[in-house]
């Protein structure tokens, strides 16, 4: 019995050893295989020029790492894995970031900020765990998003100086704040690191030069319309001289936007004054309102376009009154109802009657003469 034991416990001893030997085979090709696999990302990493350098330098100096901080290299199977494969992604990175570097570095817009993130990360910010600089990397697609972004601003700043009557505002704002006022990103150095402004703040300066040379460009018209007018030349002239209008000046973007609601808002009473003047003039010899318009030009209470409008209505209630005035015409010419007529209209009374009677009365003498 104990012989049977002996005999089943020495089979299940071997089985074990075979099941064991068995799954530790699988385990090494398995293992066998992802290095395998791996391989290619290795030698790939080695065949980019870019790369290899690096890597070569990093497997023959520090391929046996003693602190945790250096290249891990190839010092073991994981690690040989994860050089591989993280030289193969580093590897791409960068030489993608080495095709776009010549585009940022060409535009002119953005070279000089290049070069200065350049000598920023150059020597201090290299990654031991990768042999690659990543700060630098980051820099550099860091500035082609902002490339990407001047490149519609700055089209709008080129605009401005193609308007030749926004050449004395940017003259003087560069002569005011120094050439970092439209240039801090383009020329950097121009600007102490202390007095530099956002970025987004300058691309808003170069669209907003665009847009006030264009709100110039529209003013031009109403302003010589105002200034050839005569009517409103000299009161357009006083108000832009006033202190109101030149403290309103914003010397951020070299720019008066009273000043232009100024121009525009004359130009609108001028236009008003091309139906006033008229319509004044039709009403002042007429001879029937004449009285009524001058005591309204006189009054000293109304301004503007309230005056204006009032004088207007003037020029309709005399339109009004035409149809009366033929009414009253008849008894007027007829001896015997003139007295009667003249008591009627009390036109000799401006405040006691008002032209609703006055209409009335010429109505009531014409239907009494014509009985």
């Amino acid at each position: 019995r104990l012989h049977a034991e002996s005999r089943v416990a020495r089979t299940m001893t071997a089985l074990s050893e075979f099941i064991s030997f068995c799954y530790r085979v699988f385990v090494a090709c398995v293992e066998l295989t992802i290095d395998a696999l791996v391989l290619p990302f290795f030698l790939a990493a080695l065949l980019m020029p870019w790369r290899m350098p690096f890597l070569v330098y990093g497997l023959c100096t520090k391929g046996w790492p003693v602190s945790p901080d250096d290249f891990e290299g190839c010092s073991s199977r994981e690690n040989y894995r994860i050089t591989a494969v993280g030289q193969f992604f580093t590897g791409l990175i960068e030489g993608l970031t080495l095709t776009i570097t010549p585009i940022v570095a060409l535009s002119g817009l953005r070279t000089a900020k290049l070069l200065e993130r350049i000598k920023k990360h150059m020597r201090n910010d290299m990654d031991m765990d990768f042999m690659s600089n990543f700060p630098l990397l980051v820099a550099v697609w860091e500035q082609l998003y902002k490339l990407v972004l001047d490149l519609l601003p700055f089209g709008c700043l080129v605009l401005a100086f193609s308007m030749p009557w926004r050449w004395p505002y940017l003259a003087r704002g560069l002569s005011r704040h120094g050439a970092g006022w439209l240039f801090q990103t383009i020329c950097p150095c121009c600007v102490p690191k202390s007095k530099r402004k956002k970025e987004g703040e300058v691309r808003c300066l170069w669209i907003g030069q665009a847009i006030f040379g264009v709100c110039d460009l529209v003013t031009a018209m109403p302003l010589a319309l105002v200034l050839l007018s005569g009517l409103r030349t000299r009161k357009l002239l006083t108000k832009l001289r006033s202190k109101e209008v030149r403290d309103d000046y914003d010397e951020d973007v070299e720019y008066n936007w009273k000043a232009r609601g100024l121009v525009w808002k004359q130009c609108g009473s001028l236009c008003v004054d091309l139906v006033f003047v008229p319509l004044a003039l039709v009403v002042l010899l007429s001879g029937w309102r004449s009285i009524s318009l001058l005591t309204l030009m006189r009054d000293k209470e109304l301004k503007g376009m309230r005056k204006r409008g009032k004088a207007i209505r003037l020029f309709f209630h005399t339109l009004l009154d035409v149809p009366f005035i033929l009414a009253a015409l008849v008894p007027a010419l007829t001896p015997w109802r003139t007295r009667a007529l003249w008591t009627a209209l009390k036109l000799w009374d401006r405040k006691g009657s008002g032209a609703k009677d006055r209409r009335q009365a010429a109505c009531e003498q014409l239907v009494e003469t014509l009985k």
